[in-house]
């Protein structure tokens, strides 16, 4: 029985695919391909190495039927949701910036968010016991961030944007504006991107951050082009993602004062780091069977509490000092009885399901796709819009954190500065209109 569900459930996702086919039609920047593909990983690759291999499952395994047949209902409700004619309807509403923008005007806005990220930078890590002892432990657990709020903690994300609006400059230049890239401009790039993006990821290593940059960057650059990667370079595109996603906690873990390239030579076993995405203990696919295991028999609906402290959430810490978490909140409940640790993400499903059970599952995925679609037409109806290349570029990527943790945990990484910033940047850098204009 398991073996046929897989194979359905294969044959479902393929579907978007297959229609790309037929109509010859394939745009891979056309969010429903990455959505396929991610879900797919998530959801049915996971478990079905996880069978191949002949190991047990955390918790719930008898629950692996009900659970994949629960994300293939998932996955018809948000091509429901994506093939309606809702996200047309609204992408038609949403305000384009229609100015030019001065790329002039976008770089000096680039710096300023690097100084600033900079800045925040700096005060967490005096929080955590300054830059010495920050990096004397590996980054990524160096940070104390209980004492402190994700507005000064999220503040070092807009070094990142810095960066990418950077790169976007160069870009359109390049390509739009038919300029030679000289030797100035790519020693901006490099100061931009040693502080915009060597200093935050070196220190957070973050694998949903890398896989934003690769992936706005390369939209970026291909939508200006208004071209498509060819299917080779669509191919090798995926495989750098999975590479660095994979590399990324390796070098991370030594990356701290005291480390050598020794001790990183001596734990780099690229056979086995390549393949621990597939196999790893306890990781999302794990988290989602759990659940589906647990609720709401052992452990009970979370009704929505946490989608209803998503508007309690942008009150700063510093005056809430006891807010609540901002996480499910039978979640250290679920954690004690599933076995599972701290370092667990729940998945969208997962929080979907932990919500209402299969209702909430239909429900969420039905608007996610609803979103993602509406995401794609306001792309669609502006193509050549720059400040829409640029928006579609930020939001796109997060799909992997949207999938992977969960729905609202991507909103909280659009907010509040991520997309935000984007939007201000590109407003402020508008070209005044002439008089006689």
């Amino acid at each position: 029985m398991t073996v046929i569900i897989i194979l359905i459930f294969a044959i479902i996702l393929a579907i978007p695919f297959a229609l790309a086919f037929i109509k010859k039609n394939f745009d891979p920047f056309e969010p429903i391909y990455l959505w396929c593909i991610l879900f797919g990983f998530l959801y049915l690759v996971k478990p079905a190495i996880q069978l191949i291999r002949g190991t047990s499952f955390r918790y719930g395994g008898n629950f692996l039927n009900e659970a994949l047949i629960i994300a293939i209902t998932g996955l018809l409700a948000f091509y429901l949701g994506y093939y309606s004619k809702i996200g047309k309807k609204i992408a038609s509403w949403i305000p384009v910036i229609k100015s030019e923008i001065s790329s002039k005007k976008l770089q000096i806005i680039a710096w300023i968010f690097i100084a600033l990220g900079f800045l925040g930078l700096n005060q967490y890590i005096q929080i955590s016991g300054g830059w010495q002892a920050f990096w004397s432990r590996p980054h990524g657990i160096a940070g104390q961030a209980h004492k402190t709020t994700a507005y000064l903690y999220q503040l070092p994300e807009l070094m990142v944007i810095g960066f990418l609006l950077m790169c976007e400059t160069i870009i359109h230049r390049k390509i739009t504006e038919r300029k030679k890239t000289g030797a100035k401009g790519i020693l901006t790039l490099i100061a931009a991107g040693l502080g915009g993006v060597g200093i935050y990821t070196i220190i957070w290593g973050s694998r949903t951050l890398y896989s934003w940059l690769i992936i706005a960057i390369i939209a970026i650059y291909f939508l200006k082009k208004r071209a498509r990667p060819k299917l080779k370079a669509t191919i090798g595109i995926i495989v750098l993602l999975y590479v660095v996603l994979s590399l990324v906690p390796v070098y991370r873990s030594f990356m701290y004062l005291g480390s050598s390239f020794e001790k990183f030579a001596k734990n780099f076993n690229p056979i086995r780091d390549l393949a621990s995405p597939l196999q790893s203990d306890g990781d999302e696919f794990h988290v989602y069977l759990a659940e589906v295991a647990l609720v709401p028999e052992s452990i009970g609906y979370d009704y929505f509490n946490l989608y209803g402290r998503f508007f309690l959430h942008p009150i700063p810490r510093l005056i809430w000092p006891d807010k609540p978490a901002f996480l499910n909140s039978k979640w250290d409940e679920f954690l004690a009885k599933s076995g599972l640790g701290w370092g667990s993400a729940e998945t969208m499903l997962g929080d979907f399901y932990a919500q209402l059970g299969i209702l909430a599952v239909i429900l969420g995925t039905f608007l996610s796709g609803i979103f993602w679609k509406t995401i794609y037409e306001y792309l669609r109806q502006n193509p050549t819009n720059r400040s829409v290349i640029i928006i579609y570029a930020v939001i796109l990527p997060n799909m992997f954190t949207y999938l992977a943790q969960s729905a609202v945990i991507a909103f909280l990484k659009w907010l509040p500065y991520m997309a935000p910033a984007t939007i201000i940047a590109l407003f402020l850098a508008r070209e005044k209109k002439s008089p006689n204009s």
